[in-house]
C-alpha cells in the first residue's frame, strides 16, 4: 500500500510526527517518519477536502479499522518499497 495521507503535527529534523488523515477529518497515530528514509509530498487542498468530506457510515463492531499496529506495518512496507526502488 502506497500513499497514506498524513498530517504533519510536529517536526524535529530528520523526524516528522504525523497523524494519518481518516475519512471525516479525524486523525490516527502518531506516526513518526524519518525523512532520510521516506519521501513526502504536499497534497492539494482538493485532495485533503475529498478525504475529510468522505461520508463514513456508522461503524458496527465487525467493521475493520486501522489499528496503530496496522498503520505501523503499512509505513514499514512503504519504507521497504522505497529502499528497493532506490537500488
Amino acid at each position: 500500500m502506497h500513499g497514506v495521507p498524513l498530517k504533519i503535527v510536529g517536526v524535529s529534523l530528520p523526524y516528522l510526527v504525523c497523524g494519518m488523515l481518516n475519512p471525516g477529518g479525524d486523525h490516527s497515530g502518531p506516526v513518526i517518519l524519518d525523512t532520510r528514509k521516506v519521501r513526502v509530498c504536499r497534497l492539494t487542498s482538493e485532495h485533503v477536502n475529498a478525504i475529510v468530506d468522505f461520508k463514513v457510515e456508522d461503524e458496527d463492531e465487525d467493521s475493520p479499522t486501522m489499528t496503530p499496529e496496522m498503520l505501523e506495518e503499512v509505513m514499514a512496507q512503504q519504507a521497504r518499497s522505497s529502499e528497493e526502488n532506490e537500488e
